[in-house]
């Protein structure tokens, strides 16, 4: 059994607070080395966060299905 396996995942809670600069546990750090699952979970955080910090120049509009689907639900 490889190192990578005998760790759980982290959670996605736990990767986000990761890409927001919270410390990493060492056992964390090995596994995002070795598990490419949970390294492209944290870099899609890490994306997203980037996108965030920038700054929207502009306001991204929904779908009309995706209204209708709130619409629907409320």
């Amino acid at each position: 059994m490889s190192a990578a396996s005998q760790i759980r995942h982290p959670s996605p809670r736990d990767l986000a607070l990761i890409a927001l600069g919270d410390e990493t546990p060492t056992p964390t750090e090995r596994h995002l080395r070795d598990c490419q699952v949970c390294r492209s979970a944290l870099d899609s955080f890490l994306r997203v966060l980037k996108a965030g910090r920038a700054g929207a120049t502009e306001s991204v509009q929904p779908p009309d299905h995706v209204w209708e689907t709130i619409r629907r639900h409320l």
